[in-house]
């Protein structure tokens, strides 16, 4: 089954999870396929769940753990690693 891709915005990242905030409606349980992307920074493909949701007028907001299995457990770790110290870098330099 092939899907466009979903538009989502950020809201909070760590290396075992992302919260996000998409027009997009998803469910509790849901699985989920994403690829993030951050400046040369790249994880393709990274399975996860909905674990929670929310909606605030037109917004729907959603926590998405990541799912890591498999022989790309550990390069997936590293590139989320440093996802992750580049948001922090970056969320320092704006505070």
């Amino acid at each position: 089954m092939f899907r466009r891709p979903i538009v989502a915005d950020c809201l909070h990242f760590s290396i075992s999870g992302i919260q996000v905030e998409t027009p997009v409606h998803l469910k509790v349980g849901q699985p989920v396929v994403m690829d993030l992307i951050v400046n040369d920074l790249r994880v393709e493909e990274l399975s996860g769940v909905v674990r929670s949701a929310s909606a605030a007028e037109d917004k729907h907001y959603y926590d998405i753990d990541f799912r890591m299995d498999g022989p790309t457990r550990a390069n997936t770790l590293h590139c989320l690693r440093h996802i992750d110290t580049h948001v922090r870098q970056h969320l320092n330099l704006a505070g």
